[in-house]
């Protein structure tokens, strides 16, 4: 037994002195300029592949067919990859996905889905809000306006494209593109969420610019919400909004006039709202509220420098 692990033994004796012994002396400046120089074409090959990525999610964005088309070899190179039967079993899901793939609905969904996708990935890239502020008015405005028509809302609502949360995107997800959106904030996942939308990125944008047109986003929602409960016909659910929700789309339009600099017409529909809904839940609040508004801050107490006690008068000598 002693025979046959001593040739290891001896292995080990050999090279330990060697492998205690440390390396020479590093260049650490030369290693870092080197870490640099490779960080630096890392980052251009990130810039590069989302500039690529973005490129071929707006060429396909730029029509029903051509981003029904994208889609179909997105779920090829996702869902039929790698198998043997893999052009057969394509065509056969392709086949029994037809009518839905012919939709307009369905062509529609795969072309905004694209559109708010690219611009995900331009937010990811670095473009800021306010640049990209006129290309998600005209985005929001074509969702809205597909949902405008009663015949085809429902089964507009219904597609998973506008559904889901881009990030994952089966484009995203084809493109390898996860890891660039990892550290997006503010920003609504879903594709379809109109008012998330318009609360995580385009409020706060309005705000900060003192935008006017914010009101005309209450005063659409407003319309679009009655309209919706209206064709319902449920007397109940008319009167819940009536009573209650819509109330709290007027307090919100309010609070972005005062954040707009539109003070006094804030604070008269502020009370007009408290005193036409005084039983709401809300309303011991927007009292507090309107209130404050209303109370002048206490202007700040002013400095003063400390005053030096005069010192007491010597008693004159006897």
């Amino acid at each position: 037994m002693l025979r046959r692990y001593l040739p290891l033994a001896l292995l080990v004796a050999l090279y330990a002195p060697a492998l205690a012994q440390d390396a020479p002396a590093v260049d650490a400046q030369t290693l870092l300029r080197a870490l640099k120089q490779i960080q630096e074409r890392n980052t251009e090959a990130t810039k590069s592949q989302l500039n690529k990525v973005i490129q071929d999610f707006r060429a396909a964005a730029s029509s029903n067919s051509k981003a029904i088309a994208f889609y179909e070899e997105a779920i090829r190179a996702t869902q039929f990859a790698g198998q043997t039967l893999q052009q057969t079993q394509f065509q056969e899901w392709k086949k029994k996905e037809a009518e839905k793939l012919r939709s307009n609905e369905m062509q529609t969904a795969a072309r905004l889905h694209l559109v708010y996708a690219t611009l995900t990935l331009d937010h990811a890239k670095g473009v800021p809000v306010s640049d990209l502020l006129p290309a998600l008015f005209q985005y929001t405005n074509q969702i809205i306006e597909v949902r405008e028509d009663a015949n085809r809302r429902e089964l507009f609502d219904k597609q998973e494209l506008l559904k889901g949360k881009v990030t994952d995107s089966i484009f995203i997800r084809w493109y390898g593109a996860g890891k660039l959106l990892a550290d997006l904030k503010n920003w609504e996942p879903s594709p379809g969420n109109v008012d998330g939308i318009y609360q995580k990125t385009i409020l706060p944008q309005m705000r900060k610019n003192k935008d006017a047109r914010i009101i005309q986003y209450w005063d659409g929602r407003i319309t679009r919400e009655s309209k919706r409960v209206s064709e319902g016909k449920v007397a109940f659910n008319i009167e819940q909004f009536n009573l209650v929700q819509k109330p709290t789309l007027l307090w919100q339009r309010a609070e972005d006039l005062l954040a707009i600099g539109q003070r006094n017409r804030a604070i008269n529909e502020m009370f007009s709202i408290i005193k036409n809904f005084p039983d709401h839940p809300d309303t011991p609040t927007r009292i507090a509220s309107l209130e404050k508004t209303l109370t002048p801050e206490p202007a700040p107490a002013t400095a003063q420098a400390p005053t030096t006690a005069s010192a007491p008068a010597s008693e004159p000598q006897q």
